[in-house]
């Protein structure tokens, strides 16, 4: 792999690392009843029950949080994208059906592929069946 891709699969990491961890903080002061930083879609039926479901919201924030962190160190990082992967799932799945927010996906899913096509040989191995 080219010098080039791997800072553009680094530069990808670290705004999935950004992305995720203020998504977490977010939802975790949402919880314990502060205002939010980042507003929220608060039209959609399913992101309000969503908010008030505690035992569903605080491991999906935590597990945001903690994959952002371990981004954002450069430790473990193919862990790190492998725990936000369900996630990343999740979105694309609210954004498709319930928000239509296309761009949203796009740009998610682009930086999750370029952020694993700097881990493309691990993958290989992990992947391999022989």
């Amino acid at each position: 792999m080219t010098g080039i891709m791997k800072r553009v699969s680094r530069i990808s990491e670290l705004l999935l690392a950004v992305i995720f961890l203020a998504g977490g903080i977010n939802g975790l002061l949402l919880l314990l009843g502060g205002k939010a930083l980042i507003p929220v879609n608060t039209g959609s039926e399913f992101a309000r029950v969503l908010s008030n479901t505690c035992y569903i919201l605080i491991p999906q924030k935590s597990a945001e949080i903690t994959g952002g962190l371990l981004l954002l160190a450069g430790r473990f990082r193919l862990m790190a994208l492998a725990t936000l992967a369900p996630l990343i799932v999740a979105i694309v799945m609210y954004h498709v059906f319930d928000d239509t927010n296309i761009l949203i996906v796009l740009a998610l899913l682009t930086l999750y592929i370029l952020a694993l096509w700097g881990h493309q040989r691990s993958i290989g191995v992990l992947l391999r069946l022989n």
